[in-house]
């Protein structure tokens, strides 16, 4: 008798150990530390540091234009601008620590550009009695004011009118040079703040609301979501019945590489939900957790699902070939194409990604959903 109630309690406390009460899920021994490790060491801090650099180059590219305004330096500025905003959409996604703390994302790229109260600013041409915090003035820096510069009006083949205004107008120059600089000392912040939150980051490897791997999972939901209503879904129209919808609420309006930005982006959730580099090293990411857990406890698979989605929204940007404010005005049909399938990907994201790893999506997020 005796050995029969030592076994039924050691059957309890196996239960206990191997079950989740919430849902009965049998539970799974997840590597959190490595995972958490990759991310910091092998994603995060490696695409800010990446970003920084590619700032330093532009502020150099720049303060050369704004020192010798030429039509080949102005190119010469605007191709650093181009990698230095692709760099960016590797960082946005990491909404965490020292770049949650300031709020980068709205420091960095809210767009379109309020073009009207810029020009109001170079009118003034004094930076001084310009409070660059408040809301009146949130659009009129970060890299949607650098593109506004450096590009004024889409389609402009001949560069000469920008590198005139800058002649004309010194103020232009130093107005530029700003917003550049206040953007890599607020780089520079972050790369520098992560060696005394790095520590915070990796010996957090709980899954409740704040915690790290709550955060990322929340980030690679919310910003996933971003894509879809800000740089497709506002610019198309959709739900407010126009035909051409409104190509300036694109991202890279008037550089006009909107298309390549949205790639650059799809790609760094794609490396996100992977755990994987730029530099292609795969580490421990989202998928192998889904994977452990979903045959642990014979659930329906999600990880090749989730895959096959980016891919697919992957090969539908790379058979563009025009750029989306080219397909707005012409056929938008390829730009819905990508919305379509990006917004078929969020039930697995938003839902089951979650539900299995036990966190809870605690952001709110504008536009249409799916769930």
């Amino acid at each position: 008798m005796k050995s029969i109630q030592f076994l039924t309690l050691l059957f309890i406390v196996a239960c206990l150990f191997a079950c989740k009460t919430e849902d009965g899920m049998q539970q799974v021994e997840l590597d959190e530390a490595a995972f958490l490790d990759n991310y910091a060491n092998a994603i995060i801090v490696p695409n800010f540091i990446d970003l920084q650099e590619q700032l330093q180059l532009l502020e150099s590219s720049a303060t050369t234009l704004v020192e010798s305004p030429t039509n080949e330096q102005l190119e010469e500025c605007r191709n650093a601008f181009k990698a230095a905003y692709i760099a960016y959409q590797y960082c946005y996604p990491y909404l965490i620590g020292p770049s949650a703390d300031i709020d980068f994302n709205s420091l960095a790229n809210i767009f379109p550009a309020d073009a009207i109260q810029i020009d109001l600013i170079l009118e003034a041409a004094d930076l001084a009695a310009i409070d660059f915090d408040i809301a009146l003035y949130k659009d009129t820096r970060g890299f949607p004011a650098i593109d506004y510069f450096l590009y004024r009006n889409y389609g402009h083949a001949d560069s000469s009118s920008v590198v005139d205004e800058m002649i004309n107008q010194s103020f232009q120059g130093e107005y530029l040079l700003f917003l550049i600089h206040d953007l890599k000392t607020t780089v520079d912040q972050i790369v520098s703040n992560w060696d005394s939150y790095k520590n915070d980051f990796l010996s957090n490897e709980a899954y409740d609301v704040g915690s790290p791997i709550s955060i990322l999972t929340n980030n690679l939901n919310q910003q996933y979501e971003f894509i879809i209503n800000y740089k497709l879904e506002i610019p198309l129209g959709i739900g407010l019945f126009t035909e051409t919808g409104f190509p300036d609420k694109l991202e890279g309006y008037y550089s006009g590489f909107s298309a390549e930005l949205t790639a650059a982006s799809i790609e760094a959730m794609e490396q996100m939900y992977l755990g994987k580099s730029k530099a292609g090293i795969d580490g421990i990411g989202f998928d192998d957790f889904m994977r452990s857990i979903t045959a642990t406890n014979q659930l329906s698979p999600i990880d090749g699902d989730i895959q096959s989605n980016f891919s697919a929204v992957n090969q539908l940007l790379s058979d563009l070939n025009e750029p989306f404010i080219n397909l707005l005005m012409e056929d938008p049909t390829p730009m819905v194409a990508i919305y379509d399938q990006l917004r078929s990907g969020i039930a697995r994201l938003k839902t089951d990604l979650p539900s299995r790893l036990g966190v809870s999506i605690t952001y709110v997020e504008g536009g249409n959903d799916t769930d």
